[in-house]
């Protein structure tokens, strides 16, 4: 089976467009200008499509549209309803009174009955020291990596910044720790639920007392004019648990001898409708199915999405179609991060298939072929971070597999909601909006070459790139530099934190050293030695805040037998819907 994995960057992924004349030396970003237009038909601005409704209720949508409305539209978005899904501790958890992992999986279960909430983060479970982590780690960070930036303000950008509890937790841990930089510090979150946004301002400002140092964005983050003007100054840039949240498109390639688009319907899943289910499995084999493969050679589709006539968009049922790849963002994110089967693959997948046909008593099973899902949004995301804030350190943390998916295709979701504090898996994507949360897994190592190829997309591959970096680590490994992981040990030293939920990981982006168009390399180069040689002579003496490892997830993964034990280990729910 073929997986989702970058290809190795070896230049800039789309046209360059050059500024005048007087300055040709000068690579203008091709996506996003400052005043938020695009020169680019198969650029960022594709993006804005996440944030326009159709006009025609019955016309079609991608399907990247329809999970964005399903979480985020205004009246009927799961983000939006009128209890928040996101829910905060009045008071933090005592690890340290707690005995074992057996004893804390029953202290949150009872939160999460007295709380009436979808689901608690990790900011929420282990604050405030997950917040004081990630604090000190941006200072070590611009200690040992940032070394011309350390006297300059501290900014500092949160995209979906939840109930606002780790924006609370990293300004009272800069505020204890780092007073004069405190003064200094802008803290912004950028949040599209209102209701959200409200209790952010509660928690930051009203009761922790934040004034001055705390800005509140109301908007989307896919949205130009909700980032303003483009800014050269260094921002650290926080996404926590929001890729998984964010949308994506599915491709599938049709079956040899099919002509046009395919569809199927797909309807609400309740149990008045139970009983056709059989009816709608013998229709469904009789349509031409989204993924089908005949061949490697067959062209990909893309899945838009239709109510069926009378009914609107919001509630269905609804039509699933197949088209052509016609999406430009779609095309692009593709290109960026489909790797096609290798030889060693294709071998498996005949293998495979001799297997059923032997094993079969029905036959040999006629071949579904390939779906992937593409996070096409993040895509988009990280164009507007790359355009907007040049120079950036991007912090991102999430989960790169999910147990228990039912929806078919590589990447695929997992849609669940929470009834009477019991968790209730779909196996659809088609459900009313609102309804259940949808959160895909994260490749990290798909998003670490993604992360590279924009840069080279927005800036071109000559010295306007500046430096780009990018690298992931365990959950684990990261907490474990930092002396705040002791706060969160139960008195048997298991560490939930450390120990627990090994399918989190920390992603860190750099890009740094961009100047404005009007600078050019030779102004630059004497400034850029310089802080070559001082990085130079503070790596030789100082420990690097992280350790060394590769992308590859091979090279991190946790010992066979740790330490501690892990009590379910990697393959348990994400922290968030552990319960």
């Amino acid at each position: 089976m073929s997986d989702l994995r970058l290809h190795q960057v070896t230049g800039a992924l789309g046209r360059s467009v050059s500024t005048s004349s007087s300055d040709t030396n000068t690579h203008t970003p091709d996506v996003l200008n400052v005043g938020g237009s695009s020169s680019s038909a198969a650029g960022g601005a594709s993006l804005l499509q996440l944030q326009q409704q159709p006009s025609d209720p019955n016309k079609a949508v991608l399907l990247r549209d329809f999970i964005h409305n399903s979480l985020y539209h205004p009246t009927r978005g799961f983000f939006n309803a009128k209890v928040p899904p996101v829910g905060t501790l009045l008071n933090p958890i005592n690890y340290w009174k707690i005995y074992c992992k057996a004893e804390l999986d029953v202290v949150i279960s009872k939160k999460y009955k007295e709380l009436e909430v979808a689901f608690l983060t990790p900011a929420e479970l282990f604050s405030p020291w997950y917040g004081a982590i990630l604090a000190r780690h941006m200072f070590e960070h611009r200690k040992h990596n940032l070394l011309s930036r350390v006297d300059e303000p501290l900014n500092v950008v949160e995209i979906g910044g939840g109930n606002g509890t780790l924006a609370r937790d990293i300004l009272d841990w800069i505020r204890d720790n780092r007073p004069d930089d405190y003064l200094r510090t802008t803290y912004t979150c950028i949040e599209v639920s209102s209701r959200l946004a409200v209790q952010q301002y509660q928690t930051v400002v009203a009761k922790g007392g934040h004034v001055g140092r705390f800005r509140l964005l109301r908007g989307s983050g896919w949205d130009v004019e909700t980032w303003g003007a483009r800014d050269y100054t260094h921002t650290f840039i926080l996404m926590m648990e929001v890729l998984d949240n964010l949308p994506h498109d599915r491709l599938g390639q049709a079956e040899q001898g099919a002509s046009g688009a395919g569809s199927r319907d797909r309807g609400k899943e309740t149990s008045m409708q139970q009983q056709q289910q059989q009816q709608q499995q013998q229709q469904q084999q009789q349509q031409p199915d989204l993924v089908y493969r005949a061949r490697p050679s067959a062209p990909w589709e893309q899945t838009v999405v239709r109510p069926e006539k009378g009914v609107a968009m919001e509630d269905g049922p609804w039509v699933e179609e197949t088209q052509p790849l016609t999406d430009p963002l779609l095309a692009r994110c593709l290109d960026a991060i489909y790797k096609p089967p290798t030889l060693e693959d294709k071998v498996d997948i005949h293998f495979n298939k001799i297997l059923d046909f032997l094993l079969s008593r029905e036959g040999q099973q006629k071949d579904k072929g390939e779906i992937v899902f593409v996070p096409t949004a993040s895509l988009a995301l990280l164009d507007i971070i790359h355009g907007l804030r040049p120079n950036h350190s991007l912090i991102a943390a999430d989960f790169d597999a999910l147990p228990d998916v039912s929806v078919a295709g590589t990447n695929a979701p997992l849609v669940a909601e929470k009834v009477d504090g019991v968790n209730i898996d779909h196996k659809t994507i088609y459900v009313p909006w609102g309804k259940a949360d949808i959160f895909f897994p994260t490749d990290f190592d798909a998003l670490a070459d993604m992360y590279g190829k924009v840069a080279g997309h927005i800036w071109g591959t000559g010295p306007e790139l500046g430096k780009v970096s990018a690298e992931h680590f365990r959950q684990g490994a990261v907490m474990k530099r930092y002396k705040e992981m002791f706060n969160t040990a139960t008195i048997c030293a298991f560490n939930p934190m450390i120990d627990d939920f090994l399918n989190a990981r920390f992603f860190f982006g750099d890009s740094l050293e961009r100047l404005p168009p009007g600078s050019h390399t030779a102004e630059r180069s004497p400034m850029s030695a310089k802080r070559r040689l001082a990085l130079a002579a503070a790596s030789s003496a100082i420990k690097p805040p992280l350790p060394a490892a590769p992308f590859s997830k091979s090279a991190v993964n946790p010992p066979k037998n740790p330490v501690y034990p892990t009590f379910g280990g990697k393959g348990v729910r994400p922290m968030k819907k552990k319960f």
